[in-house]
């Protein structure tokens, strides 16, 4: 059971570890610095807006040295680069010394958090243990999410100290510091052990009113009695006009609409805390839909949509993830609606185009599971009248909300 107060265990504050700063206070450098929460973080290996999920977003005053400027991004020295328009950049001497001190560890309000002091905001990343394959679009595909460990990795650290008891931490059951080094620099990376592999749905990071940056993970339990889920159906209103989708026999948008407010009814028979976006009466923008997620406290994101293709035999769903942790719902999700699609066909059709690591607006959010669902193909004439029907809607609505279910009950947390 998640505690509904806070338990935490207190840092002794003892320092266990240091590095010389790679600039002091004697030198004159340019800063980067990040102007808002939850800021994405490109890799400086490519090109182009297309972040990586190896890159955890960073908080709102986030500092790191400019190292170079390249195609209208800027490149720092830890190993990011930016969007210009979501920093600003100030010259002054070095940071020097920066102090880590872990001050708790533990559990509040359906987290597992990290409470750290700093004594400069610098940057970090966050990633896991999990590996990779090529994905539909990039080398960031997921076999089967299985991590045992979390990596948080400090940049512009010079000490750390030591880790409290993980005895109040229902996520994590150990902790470990050691040194990586990356391009010649050396850094504290923190080695977080799983309770249990491949249970993790993300973090979020932010300084709190003290300034102290607080790292905080959703606790996936099995239950969905509590969880709040979004959904947010596909089009609908667009900046004043209103965007029906890819249209075949019915619109995408209808078929959208009605298996969101009948996959919100299934989900809120399951105890879950359900928040439909209303796309079909208020804009919000692609990339802001995960965002007003967030807002709500989401647990988990699901953008559902209908597919569309030239070919007009093109038939079937398929469900894609950006983050790792993320594939395990995007299986779960199109195993279970292929499974509806299949028997509704009942001439031995096969459904299932798989889950898809690749990029949309939909799928960015790392403190939480987001995945975009396409459901069929509404230039299938077939498919299109199938999903059409209400009965199939509400089988639809159905297995993908057995999937949400099936990706909470792996959980023995």
């Amino acid at each position: 059971m998640i505690p509904d107060k806070e338990q935490e265990n207190i840092g002794s504050g003892e320092v266990v570890g240091r590095i010389d700063p790679i600039c002091t206070e004697e030198e004159y450098v340019t800063y980067v610095k990040v102007l808002n929460n939850y800021t994405d973080v490109l890799d400086p290996m490519t090109t182009g807006h297309v972040p990586s999920p190896e890159f955890s977003q960073m908080p709102a005053g986030t500092l790191d040295y400019l190292k170079s400027s390249s195609d209208n991004y800027l490149v720092t020295e830890s190993g990011k680069r930016y969007r210009p328009e979501y920093v600003t950049t100030f010259e002054d001497t070095g940071l020097g010394y920066n102090a880590l001190v872990v001050n708790s560890i533990g559990d509040s309000g359906g987290s597992s958090f990290i409470n750290i002091s700093l004594d400069h905001k610098s940057s970090f990343n966050v990633n896991t243990s999990q590996s990779y394959v090529q994905g539909y679009e990039g080398p960031y595909g997921v076999v089967n999410f299985n991590a045992q460990y979390v990596y948080v990795t400090f940049d512009n650290v010079t000490s750390v100290t030591k880790l409290p008891d993980f005895s109040s931490c229902t996520l994590f059951s150990a902790g470990e510091w050691s040194t990586v080094e990356k391009d010649g620099i050396p850094k504290f990376r923190l080695t977080l052990t799983l309770r249990q592999t491949g249970i993790y749905s993300g973090m979020d990071a932010y300084y709190n009113d003290s300034g102290e940056l607080v790292l905080s993970f959703n606790i996936p339990t099995a239950s969905l009695s509590g969880k709040t889920i979004v959904i947010s159906p596909g089009h609908g209103v667009d900046d004043g006009v209103f965007d029906p989708g890819a249209v075949g026999q019915v619109t995408e948008q209808e078929i959208n609409l009605a298996v969101a407010k009948k996959l919100a009814e299934q989900l809120e028979a399951m105890g879950a805390n359900v928040v439909r976006l209303q796309t079909e009466s208020v804009y919000i923008h692609d990339r802001s839909r995960p965002k007003v997620a967030r807002e709500y406290g989401a647990d988990m994101f699901l953008e559902l949509h209908c597919n569309s293709n030239t070919n007009t035999a093109a038939h079937g769903c398929e469900v894609y993830y950006f983050t790792p942790w993320s594939q395990t719902l995007a299986k779960a999700v199109n195993d279970n609606l292929a499974a509806f699609l299949d028997s509704a066909y009942g001439d031995g059709t096969k459904s299932s185009r798989g889950d898809k690591y690749s990029y949309y607006w939909y799928t960015l959010e790392q403190g939480f599971p987001s995945v975009l669902v396409e459901m069929g193909f509404v230039s299938n004439d077939e498919e299109c009248l199938l999903m059409a029907d209400p009965d199939n809607q509400t089988g639809m609505a159905k297995a993908i909300a057995q999937g949400i279910y099936e990706y909470f009950a792996r959980s023995d947390l």
